[in-house]
């Protein structure tokens, strides 16, 4: 194992200790209850230039790290970059911002405001907070309008690209 790898799993070890993470790191789990099986996806902005194998070791060594997996055993780990969730459309829901030059809030507030919300993937190059569902999307929405007037956001649902 190399040294990056073992950083790595630090790493993570302690985003699933906190139960919480950056705006660059997003964790989804889905329990098949009768199995007592997890498959897990980590999109996190440090997976740039690990390779897909590498990626899953470290997320199952992770787990065990941090004690997480309280008795459930991880069938599937996948490890994205938030533009590999996106372009494979797990995040298809996003808040983007509506503002004017004329507005007499700036955009750099808006994005500010977003990556203190919410448990979204904050992408600013594909523009927004991106979400995998439309209910944490819907509930990161009713926080930002708590701070600025609705009309400077919105939510969007990106469609799948046939090929």
């Amino acid at each position: 194992m190399t040294t990056q790898m073992k950083h790595l799993i630090d790493k993570l070890a302690g985003l699933l200790t906190k139960g919480q993470g950056p705006r660059n790191f997003m964790l989804i789990e889905h329990e098949m209850q009768t199995t007592k099986t997890l498959q897990v996806t980590v999109i996190w902005d440090r997976w740039d230039g690990v390779n897909i194998g590498d990626r899953s070791v470290i997320i199952t060594s992770a787990y065990e790290k941090a004690n997480r997996q309280h008795g459930w055993h991880i069938t599937v780990a996948i490890g994205l970059t938030p533009q590999e969730a996106i372009d494979t459309d797990l995040l298809p829901f996003q808040i983007i911002t509506m503002c004017r030059k004329s507005d007499p809030v700036s955009l750099t507030e808006l994005e500010r405001a977003m990556t203190n919300v919410g448990d979204g993937v904050f992408v600013k190059k594909r523009g927004g907070l991106r979400f995998p569902t439309f209910e944490r999307a819907h509930a990161a929405l009713q926080e930002l309008t708590n701070q600025f007037d609705p009309k400077y956001w919105s939510i969007m649902q990106e469609v799948s690209r046939v090929a």
